[in-house]
């Protein structure tokens, strides 16, 4: 499975990396951590997660701009 997590903050990237890891294990086999909008455009368009997680408000850009710019690929999204 690959996991993109893409959040400004790095504590709570972090944490929800290590509670991904503990909840998945092995069935994770690549995750990474992009910290600001540009970095997670390039990850997006380099390689399509099979999971998202991505901040709303990175560094006072909207989220929902960098999902829009990857529509070519279809995400189920699922609000929490």
């Amino acid at each position: 499975m690959r996991i993109l997590i893409v959040e400004d903050e790095a504590i709570i990237a972090h944490r929800l990396a290590r509670l991904l890891s503990e909840i998945l294990g092995e069935r994770i086999n690549h995750l990474v951590i992009q910290e600001s909008y540009e970095k997670a455009a390039t990850a997006l368009r380099d390689e399509t997660p099979d999971i998202l997680f991505l901040d709303l408000h990175l560094n006072g850009r909207d989220g929902f701009e960098l999902l829009a710019q990857a529509a070519a690929v279809t995400f189920q999204c699922m609000a929490l």
